[in-house]
């Protein structure tokens, strides 16, 4: 990615904060522009015309959520009063516009968002456009709790949505199932996080493994508990 002058930038979702509209969105844009802002000059004047060029008169709907970008545009216009679903739609396309602002002036982009099972409705509406209108150079990589998302949840309605829809958005949707760690991994987890030969750690690993059955997550915690 960085060969390719790319960016990846993250955000994650929080239960307590499933009703703030795009919040893990937000906070991976910020991530993004903290790292266009720390770029030589040269990059980050090409990528400010590049986006003056793209928002247009609609660069302060964006500055509204993300007063980081103030920082770069400067001033701009207060976005014009629309009603609330004309409001929504311009919304969704200034996100499209401030993206390819990026992968148009040749930065791809990785965007990872995690804990989609705590997403609000907004964020994932927003992801339903942006794999219906495409984004060349975008890739939008989402993780989630699949015991956490069950028939019903906005989620997986979504996710059902495109599956039932192979014409839009079918063919750049791709799902991967996690599966758990076996125990060689568990042991090479182990010995990495040590700082020892993974023929020293079987008997720990073996005790990790059976206790959280493979879970990275579980695995890396059980450790931390026992460090303390």
């Amino acid at each position: 990615l960085p060969e390719r002058k790319g960016l990846l930038a993250s955000g994650k979702f929080n239960q307590l904060e499933a009703s703030i509209p795009y919040s893990a969105l937000l906070r991976a844009l910020r991530d993004l522009l903290d790292q266009l802002l720390c770029a030589a000059a040269e990059v980050v004047n090409s990528c400010k015309t590049a986006m003056l060029s793209a928002l247009g008169g609609n660069a302060g709907v964006l500055i509204e959520l993300l007063p980081r970008l103030g920082q770069l545009l400067g001033p701009q216009p207060p976005p014009r009063p629309l009603d609330p679903v004309a409001a929504h739609n311009r919304l969704q396309l200034v996100f499209r516009e401030f993206l390819g602002a990026f992968t148009n002036n040749g930065h791809p982009v990785v965007l990872f968002l995690d804990d989609l099972q705590w997403s609000d409705p907004h964020t994932l509406d927003l992801i339903k456009y942006l794999l219906g209108h495409g984004l060349p150079g975008l890739l939008l990589v989402g993780a989630y709790r699949d015991n956490e998302v069950r028939e019903g949840h906005p989620l997986s309605v979504m996710l059902k949505t495109f599956a039932d829809s192979p014409g839009v958005g079918h063919h750049r949707l791709r799902k991967l199932v996690i599966q758990p760690l076996g125990l060689e991994e568990v042991n090479q987890l182990v010995a990495d996080t040590l700082l020892r030969d993974s023929q020293d750690t079987h008997a720990l690993s073996a005790l990790i493994h059976g206790k959280t059955y493979g879970n990275p997550f579980f695995a890396t915690h059980m450790l931390m508990s026992l460090h303390a």
